[in-house]
């Protein structure tokens, strides 16, 4: 998993030293021809990656326009984008089925399944993150980050929620279950681990909560794993 990350993060830096794709040299490219759909393109690109400010949509938008045939091969990535920015989910699902074979429909898949487990849909979700892996297959890293992360703050809800009762409770550490095959190897395995020590010592079951507690500190040693440790050991001592 991390040996992606890290081809990625050395080509960025290889352009970075040869002066290829950075904002100084995008930004020449866009002074000496404002019509470029390309340049527009790179440049709204660049800025979200970056975090630049100023009005993304702008570049987006003229490299629509410029290019609306999809010539140079950047107007389907400035579609997708585009949505993302307005959050516009009936959009993606569109470009998704439009542009099956675009750059950016992992991320089309991504932020719509993202979309729908913000807002509850958890049933939605998943199904567009079933269709992502038969697409991009079950070990894609990107995918795999993503569909834990959206497990893990599902199940970390439920431990914060001061009303959620034992069941809510049980099917939250199932749901943690099925995150850990997802996140292992990464920082996420061991905050999946803690949810699930907590969400055991709220239902009393103080042995598994400790083995939970165990597993985060083996894999992470911090300092709240090592507090929730005494809160466990002091629950048990009174009881």
């Amino acid at each position: 998993m991390y040996l992606q990350v890290l081809t990625l993060f050395l080509i960025k830096m290889t352009d970075y030293n040869n002066g290829v794709n950075t904002y100084g040299s995008i930004k020449k490219m866009l002074d000496d021809n404002p019509v470029d759909p390309v340049a527009n393109y790179l440049m709204a690109d660049k800025m979200t990656s970056n975090g630049i400010e100023g009005d993304v949509k702008v570049y987006l938008e003229k490299t629509i326009s410029l290019d609306p045939l999809n010539e140079k091969g950047y107007t389907d990535d400035a579609k997708f984008m585009l949505a993302y920015i307005k959050e516009d989910p009936v959009s993606i699902e569109s470009l998704i089925k439009e542009y099956p074979n675009s750059e950016k429909v992992k991320d089309g898949y991504i932020n719509l399944a993202s979309y729908y487990g913000e807002k509850g849909d958890y049933d939605k979700a998943d199904q567009i993150y079933s269709d992502a892996f038969v697409k991009f297959r079950k070990t894609d890293f990107d995918l795999m980050q993503s569909y834990g992360g959206m497990l893990l703050n599902k199940g970390y809800i439920t431990m914060k929620d001061e009303k959620s009762t034992k069941e809510d409770r049980e099917a939250a550490i199932k749901t943690l279950e099925k995150c850990l095959e997802y996140v292992k190897g990464t920082v996420n395995e061991a905050s999946t681990y803690y949810i699930m020590s907590d969400l055991y010592l709220q239902n009393k079951n103080i042995k598994k909560a400790n083995e939970c507690i165990d597993m985060a500190i083996s894999i992470y040693d911090k300092k709240s794993y090592q507090e929730q440790k005494v809160k466990i050991n002091k629950q048990e001592a009174s009881k």
